[in-house]
């Protein structure tokens, strides 16, 4: 309504032509509104005319229904297992695909995203978790710092509850002030994500910052504030107030050393597992990259049209037209070859059902017969680079009317004849965009695609010859000879020759919908990442303040050694040495944490090894060369000590 008609409130009634045929709006929905799919423009009613042919097989559509107030989900799923034997006695034959069931509309939406979501809010926990521990960790010392200030607030009539809760507050408040701050950067964050990875999520052109968030996180920063602030706010109240105010040093017990020591060894071990499972992400994304897609993308240009029915009413005119704009755009220069197809690999769209066959199959009359139908022309598999294994391709002499012939991937062999092979068969699928089930001789054997993403394995497939069975909408693939992406221009100016209504969409390289394939990882990856090295930045940023605070402690007992004749070499070994022991604890801890939670990781995102002892040392053995070096500059510092400046000072 806005971007076609300008906003124009007279739209209500006008007749717009779609695919050749007169429509009339009678709505226009409210900006934001997606159901049922991403992306759709408008909305045609359902047709359940002649032209609509209906298999049994052919599981297509999708029944979405809404609940009376009060009625019981339970009792629904009920009555859809009645129905569903019902179905079942009636259509033996298709026993196993008439189970019928019910859930939320919104686990249908969310789909295989919960998971890795989870996961990111897991991630962001510990990283929170990280950041707490080092906000008291800088108010422990800080508070420690102003020993002075709160002797004389406690001479002059303070007590210790009011000197507790003006700690507290200092640190609720400074929560909150954390809690603003990240509010603005997330709404910030939140518009560069829907920039940067547009469709990547379910439903995310209508994601938005909605009040409720900084709210929660308001109120969350707030509690971890105060929190964070307890174990400063027991430094505060504690006895010796009398040594401050006499002047002597204040000096760090035993007891709250051991506290920021526990709490940089804490950070450290959820470092750890941030760190291994953004390794064991990077990991499975490269191994992802080289998995075999079954064909080669290299110079593959692909683009999808759908001809207008009023236009293009039968399979002859549909064919011809394919046929004649296939050859113009195999001439034309700098291409190697052009083919079309209904589906291409790696899309998250299928099409298949059931088949007979007049030799019964290897595998046992209970095998699940199901098949994946792809719908290509005859160049199909030399553009596209699929090497047929046995027998041969599709021929020019193929053509509708003539014998029917189809190919079938390598994994449908092995899966229905395993020994004799599929080559010869005789099969037929009462599954096809067309009157007439699909039934041809198996000609040809070609090789295992990955159908429906690289993290998936390949299905038995079987492919029609296109101009065989017609459908009007369908993908092209080019291969090229110099890069792809300078043909759009060429091709564009073809179809538009031949038929100034048809227009090119989802124009793309076959590099371009590999990558757009490895989106969703690829983001969860890049983030986890991203919370990995900040952990290890906060991580190091508190054993580096808590070693600096240890050292700047005992500056008059590293001075007397000094003096009396220590080894400025031995002195930095046993700085590092104290506080690499508790660092290495929290890292062992850690590492074993990260082992425990790598299974539920492998869960979430494909390709994950849950049992790599190495990848998962690397991440260990990162953290704690990182560790050596946070200590090892306040060590070097305290090695310089000169011991009469030192004692001096005392």
């Amino acid at each position: 309504w806005v971007s076609r008609f300008a906003s124009d409130p007279r739209v209500i009634g006008r007749t717009i032509r779609l695919d050749g045929e007169a429509h009339t709006v009678i709505g226009v929905m409210p900006a934001g509104f997606t159901f049922p799919i991403a992306g759709a423009d408008l909305w045609l009613p359902a047709g359940w005319g002649a032209d609509v042919v209906s298999q049994r097989g052919a599981m297509y559509l999708g029944v979405v229904g809404r609940l009376k107030s009060g009625t019981d989900p339970g009792q629904l799923g009920a009555q859809l297992r009645t129905l569903s034997a019902r179905l079942t006695a009636t259509y033996p034959k298709y026993a196993d695909y008439l189970g019928l069931r019910g859930q939320p509309f919104t686990d249908v939406v969310v789909g295989d995203t919960r998971r890795p979501l989870l996961l990111l809010g897991a991630a962001a926990i510990l990283l929170v978790l990280i950041a707490a521990a080092n906000a008291t960790n800088l108010l422990l010392a800080r508070v420690n710092g102003r020993a002075t200030e709160l002797a004389v607030r406690a001479a002059l009539g303070a007590g210790r509850r009011r000197l507790a809760r003006q700690v507290l507050t200092e640190s609720t408040v400074l929560g909150a002030l954390g809690g603003v701050l990240g509010a603005a950067i997330a709404a910030a964050g939140l518009a560069i994500f829907l920039r940067l990875w547009p469709g990547l999520l379910p439903r995310q052109q209508s994601v938005s910052l909605s009040l409720g968030v900084p709210l929660v996180a308001l109120g969350v920063s707030i509690v971890i504030g105060f929190l964070v602030g307890l174990g400063p706010a027991r430094q505060a109240v504690r006895g010796g107030l009398s040594d401050r105010l006499r002047g002597g040093k204040q000096t760090q017990s035993g007891a709250d050393l051991r506290l920021r020591r526990g709490l940089v060894a804490g950070e450290l071990g959820l470092a750890t597992v941030l760190l291994t499972g953004a390794i064991l992400l990077v990991n499975a994304i490269g191994h992802l990259r080289q998995v075999d897609p079954g064909f080669r993308p290299a110079r593959l240009m692909t683009f999808r049209t759908q001809l207008p029915g009023a236009s293009y009413p039968t399979g002859d005119a549909v064919g011809r037209f394919y046929d004649e704009l296939l050859d113009r755009i195999a001439e034309a220069p700098g291409v190697d070859g052009a083919a079309a197809a209904m589906i291409l690999p790696l899309s998250p769209d299928g099409f298949g059902g059931t088949f007979t066959s007049t030799t019964p199959t290897e595998a046992g009359a209970e095998e699940d017969r199901r098949a994946q139908m792809r719908l290509v022309t005859r160049d199909y598999f030399r553009v596209m680079g699929i090497p047929i294994q046995q027998g041969r391709s599709f021929l020019a002499t193929d053509r509708r009317g003539g014998p029917a012939v189809l190919v079938v991937s390598g994994g449908f062999s092995k899966k229905f004849w395993p020994a004799s092979g599929a080559l010869g068969k005789t099969i037929k699928s009462g599954v096809q965009p067309g009157p007439d089930p699909i039934k041809g001789e198996i000609v040809g054997i070609a090789g295992d695609v990955r159908a429906s993403g690289l993290h998936r394995d390949p299905t038995p497939v079987v492919y029609v010859l296109l101009p065989q069975v017609t459908t009007s909408a369908v993908t092209f693939v080019v291969r090229t000879t110099r890069p792809a992406g300078t043909l759009i221009p060429a091709v564009k100016a073809l179809i538009e020759a031949r038929d100034r209504d048809i227009v090119l969409d989802q124009v793309a390289t076959m590099d371009e919908v590999i990558t757009r394939s490895l989106g969703r990882p690829r983001f969860i990856m890049e983030l986890l990442a991203l919370f990995a090295g900040l952990a290890v930045v906060l991580a190091t940023v508190g054993i580096y303040g808590v070693v600096s605070y240890a050292v700047a402690e005992r500056t008059r007992e590293i001075g007397v050694r000094i003096a009396l004749g220590a080894n400025r070499a031995r002195v930095t070994r046993t700085v590092v040495a104290q506080e690499l022991r508790w660092a290495a604890a929290g890292l062992l801890v850690g590492s074993v944490v990260a082992a425990a939670v790598a299974p539920l990781l492998a869960s979430a995102v494909f390709g994950i090894d849950p049992a790599a002892p190495v990848l998962q040392a690397l991440a260990a053995v990162g953290l704690l060369l990182v560790a050596t070096a946070a200590c090892l500059v306040p060590a070097l510092r305290a090695a310089r000590i000169n011991p009469l400046t030192a004692i001096r000072a005392e």
